[in-house]
C-alpha cells in the first residue's frame, strides 16, 4: 500500500496496525493533523478500525480524522507529494503538513503500453519453510503467496480518450493473536 513505500521518505513516519501499515505522521505531529488528498481533493476517513473495543492508539478510527492507507493501493499512484509547511493555496486543518498523491492517467504514457509483474510474498519465519504448515482454519496452507499485477494504458481519437487498465493481487500472510473472551451469564443469587 501507499504507506509502505511512504515510510522510505524523510520526516514522514507511518502507525502500524497488526503489520499493516495505516497513517502517517508528518514532522512529529500525530496522523490526525496531516492532510491526506488525491489530485488536490481532500481523501475522506472511511475508517472505522475499532479493535478489541476500543479505538488504537495513534490507529485511524472512530474518533479520528486521519485516514488509513491499507485500502489505497500504490499501483494506481503516479507521484506523490510531501508538504512540511502549507501554503496559501491549501486548506489550514492540517498543521503538521500534507501529503498529496497524484494517479496515473494514460495520458502520461505516450502510445500504448502494457506492464507486467510477478513475485511471490512471505515473512520472515516461513522463509526456510517451503512446505506447508497449518493455517487460520487448521487446515494445511502454502505459507509463499504469489503476487501479480498488469497494467494495460493507451491513448485513441487523436490524444481526446485515454484508457487505463490495472489488475493486481498482493498478499502476504501475518500472524497476528487474537483474545476471544466469553462470559458466562449465569445468574447467581444473592448469598
Amino acid at each position: 500500500n501507499v504507506g509502505e513505500f511512504l515510510k522510505f521518505l524523510p520526516g514522514v513516519e507511518v502507525e502500524y496496525v497488526d503489520g499493516i501499515s495505516r497513517g502517517p505522521r508528518v514532522g512529529g505531529l500525530d496522523q490526525q493533523y496531516v492532510g491526506v488528498t488525491m489530485d488536490g481533493a481532500s481523501v475522506a476517513s472511511a475508517d472505522a478500525f475499532v479493535a478489541y473495543g476500543s479505538t488504537l492508539n495513534g490507529a485511524a478510527g472512530s474518533q479520528s480524522r486521519s485516514v488509513g492507507f491499507e485500502q489505497m493501493s500504490i499501483n494506481s499512484i503516479e507521484s506523490i507529494e510531501v508538504s512540511r509547511t502549507l501554503s496559501p493555496d491549501m486548506e489550514a486543518n492540517s498543521p503538521a503538513g500534507s501529503i498529496n498523491m497524484r494517479t496515473r492517467r494514460a495520458f502520461d504514457r505516450k502510445g500504448r503500453r502494457v506492464d507486467w509483474s510477478f513475485s511471490a510474498g512471505f515473512n520472515t519465519p516461513d522463509a526456510a519453510n517451503f512446505g506447508q504448515t497449518r493455517g487460520w482454519d487448521d487446515n494445511l496452507h502454502r505459507q509463499w503467496r504469489p503476487n501479480y499485477q498488469l497494467d494495460y494504458s493507451d491513448v485513441f481519437l487523436n490524444q481526446r480518450l485515454g484508457l487505463r487498465l490495472s489488475v493486481s493481487s498482493s498478499s502476504i500472510r501475518s500472524e497476528q493473536q487474537y483474545v476471544t473472551h466469553t462470559y458466562n451469564k449465569t445468574t447467581v443469587a444473592p448469598s
